[in-house]
C-alpha cells in the first residue's frame, strides 16, 4: 500500500489519477449545459425554468466551496471525497429520472456542491509533492479539472443528442460509482491499488474526449466564436478559417510536446 509523507513526493500514477477523478467530477457541473433545450421539451417547462438548472448548479459549486473544502482542515479528506462522490453520483440518478423541474433544481444544487473534489485534491498535492514539484503537481490536477470542464459539454452534447438528456445522467452516475466502488474494494480490503485500472481509466478519459471533439468538429456542434470571422468579408472567410485551423494544430503540437517533456516514458516511482 502507497503511503505518502508531507514534501518527500507524490508517484506519477497518483497525480495522474487526482487530475481524472478531478476532470470527471467537476463535469457533474457542466453535463447540463447543452441539454437545457432537450431537458425543456421533454418536461415541457419554460426557456427560464431550464436555464435556472445551469444557475442553481453553479450555486451549489459555490456553496460547495464555501462550506465543505474547509471540512478538509477538520476531518479526514478520504472520507469526505467518497461522501461528495456518492452524494454526487446520487443525484445523478435522482436528475435522471426527475419527472418536473424541481426534481432537477434540488438535486441539480446537491450535485453541484458535491463537485468541489478537485479543490480537495489540488492541496493534497501540494501538501506531498517535493518543495520543488509542489506548483507543477498542483497544476497538473487543476488541468484535469480545466479539461473536464471543456470536455464536459461536447461529450454531454453528442451523448444527448444520440440517447437522450437522462441517458447522460444515468450513464454519469454509473462512471462515478464504478470507480469509486473498485477503488474502495482493491484499497480498503486488500490494500493494493491495480496500476492498470488507474492506465486504463487514463487512456478511457482520453479516448472519450478526443472522440467527442472529433464529432462535434465534424457536425459542426461544437463551441465556435465566430464574431470577428463573420467580420472578414465572405471571399475570405474561408482563408481566415484555415489559418485559424492551423494556428490551432500548431498549438496542439507545442501542448504534445510539452506533455512528453513533462511525463517522460518511464515506470512510475512507488512508495511501498
Amino acid at each position: 500500500m502507497i503511503q505518502l509523507k508531507e514534501n518527500r513526493g507524490i508517484p506519477r500514477s497518483i497525480l495522474l489519477m487526482m487530475a481524472i477523478i478531478a476532470g470527471l467530477t467537476v463535469a457533474n457541473c457542466y453535463y447540463n449545459q447543452p441539454l437545457l433545450e432537450l431537458i425543456r421539451h421533454d418536461l415541457g417547462i419554460t426557456e427560464q425554468s431550464a436555464n435556472l438548472i445551469t444557475v442553481i448548479t453553479q450555486i451549489g459549486y459555490a456553496l460547495g466551496l464555501f462550506f465543505l473544502i474547509p471540512l478538509g482542515d477538520m476531518f479526514s479528506r478520504k472520507k469526505l471525497i467518497l461522501a461528495n462522490m456518492t452524494i454526487a453520483a446520487v443525484m445523478a440518478i435522482v436528475m435522471a429520472v426527475a419527472q418536473n423541474v424541481w426534481m432537477l433544481w434540488g438535486a441539480s444544487l446537491l450535485i453541484g456542491a458535491c463537485s468541489v473534489i478537485p479543490q480537495f485534491f489540488i492541496p493534497i498535492a501540494g501538501q506531498f509533492s517535493e518543495p520543488k514539484n509542489k506548483s507543477r503537481n498542483m497544476g497538473i490536477v487543476l488541468s484535469g479539472l480545466l479539461t473536464g470542464i471543456l470536455a464536459s459539454r461536447v461529450i454531454s452534447g453528442y451523448i444527448g443528442e444520440w440517447l437522450g438528456w437522462r441517458e447522460m445522467f444515468f450513464i454519469a452516475a454509473l462512471v462515478m460509482i464504478a470507480c469509486m466502488a473498485y477503488q474502495v474494494v482493491m484499497r480498503y480490503f486488500f490494500h493494493k491499488g491495480n496500476a492498470w485500472s488507474e492506465e486504463l481509466a487514463r487512456l478511457m478519459c482520453i479516448w472519450v474526449v478526443m472522440l467527442g471533439a472529433s464529432i462535434a468538429t465534424r457536425t459542426y456542434s461544437h463551441l465556435q466564436i465566430d464574431v470577428f470571422i463573420n467580420l472578414v468579408p465572405e471571399r475570405t472567410r474561408h482563408l481566415v478559417t484555415a489559418i485559424l485551423t492551423l494556428i490551432g494544430v500548431i498549438f496542439v503540437a507545442i501542448m504534445l510536446k510539452y506533455s512528453i517533456d513533462l511525463f517522460p516514458c518511464r515506470r512510475p516511482s512507488r512508495l511501498h
